[in-house]
């Protein structure tokens, strides 16, 4: 080997010496640490990161409750909804109140499920429990909320002492799948198929529309029917003359040859009224009142 290295040249030999003390460094330097200088930060960040820290040390302020005086055999859905009270706790307290049942005392709020010691321990100094005989229900008619624009259930006007189940009233058109649970044998299932099928059709005009919605027996609505008012105003008709084919066949109240029948007289610049069709085939069979509730052409109805 050493032979070899005496025939080179010396630029070839000055060349493996160079890559040599090269190689050594490069070795050396992974086992060598070489002083780093400090990096100083400025002051104004230093203080501002103490700041930060001191910051995240200091508790966070709960959000005080909403309470007030209140009786649990008189109180409106939205009263109980403000204390605290979860859907599922205000349908079993209502059902229980159904049932004949009474608050005698706040520790009895302990037997609603739903009510756990959380919320009993935060409205327990609250309960304010009138006597039977000075209890009374407040207006019958449909008022409104200044948080949600529409107050579903409504207490009926009635002396406690002479009625003890009939103690609200639901408004079909503004009434949530929590309001519709407060009805008997209505549960989840149903509550959310009554609201899904008034998204579809636009609303209800009367309560015997509930038998189109799939489950719902006649029995179960006449069991309710004293308890559901329907407010016709709040009906969101069609516009068929903005409609698209799918949208105008996909509702339960037009069959596809209605459908096309409109959507045809449309592409013609013939459409002025839903009503203009009543004599044809395919609305041989149509309910003419249906049709004025539900459809319209531009600003027609407004």
């Amino acid at each position: 080997m050493w032979q070899d290295l005496l025939t080179l040249s010396k630029r070839e030999r000055l060349g493996m010496i160079g890559l040599f003390i090269i190689l050594i460094m490069v070795v050396l330097g992974f086992f060598i640490d070489l002083p780093q200088k400090e990096n100083k930060l400025p002051p104004e960040l230093l203080a501002w990161a103490d700041s930060v820290q001191l910051i995240q040390e200091v508790p966070k302020v709960k959000k005080r409750d909403t309470v007030f005086n209140f009786d649990p055999n008189s109180a409106s859905v939205r009263e109980l909804q403000l204390l605290g009270f979860s859907n599922q706790a205000i349908i079993n307290l209502y059902k229980y109140k159904e049932a004949g049942g009474r608050i005698q005392s706040p520790s009895k709020l302990k037997s609603i499920y739903g009510v756990d010691s959380a919320l009993y321990g935060r409205i327990e100094s609250y309960v304010s429990i009138q006597a039977p005989a000075d209890r009374y229900r407040s207006s019958n008619k449909i008022t409104r909320s200044a948080s949600a624009g529409s107050y579903a259930v409504v207490q009926a006007k009635t002396n406690y002492s002479e009625s003890k189940t009939n103690d609200f009233i639901i408004e079909l058109n503004s009434a949530d799948t929590a309001d519709l649970k407060l009805l008997k044998g209505i549960g989840p299932v149903l509550s959310r198929r009554i609201v899904s099928y008034r998204k579809k059709i636009g609303g209800y005009y009367c309560v015997d529309q509930l038998s189109e919605v799939y489950g719902l027996s006649e029995e179960v609505i006449d069991i309710n029917r004293n308890k559901i008012v329907v407010d016709e105003s709040l009906l969101k008709p069609l516009d068929v003359s903005k409609g698209s084919l799918k949208q105008m066949k996909d509702h339960p109240y037009l069959s596809f040859y209605m459908a096309k029948d409109i959507y045809e007289a449309r592409k013609q610049n013939e459409l002025t009224s839903i009503m203009q069709f009543i004599h044809t085939e395919s609305f041989q069979n149509a309910d003419t009142a249906r049709l004025r509730r539900y459809f319209i052409v531009g600003k027609e109805g407004k």
